[in-house]
């Protein structure tokens, strides 16, 4: 069941996830280079946590709603995995 009582319809979903995972990409950057220059000595590893969300349709019986929430599954999923692919592959190869 949606809560409809609860939402929040301020800010801008268009633009907003893709501040979300700029920040937290920079986030792990800044935790990467603190990791190299002050504790590489331990021979640890370090490397991102893929946290993402997972979107259920509002109506399983509606095709757009199927739709919608396979589209979100896809792009918070991808957004993160693809750019950390991308770095690794140009990084290391």
């Amino acid at each position: 069941m949606v809560d409809t009582k609860h939402r929040c319809y301020g800010g801008n979903s268009s633009t907003e996830p893709y501040i979300v995972a700029h920040n937290q990409l920079l986030a792990h950057a800044t935790v990467v280079d603190l990791y190299r220059t002050k504790y590489k000595f331990q021979k640890g590893k370090i490397g991102p946590v893929m946290i993402t969300r997972w979107f259920l349709p509002f109506d399983e019986s509606d095709p757009a709603s199927i739709e919608a929430a396979e589209r979100m599954n896809q792009f918070f999923l991808y957004i993160y995995i693809y750019i950390y692919i991308y770095i690794y592959i140009t990084n290391h190869l």
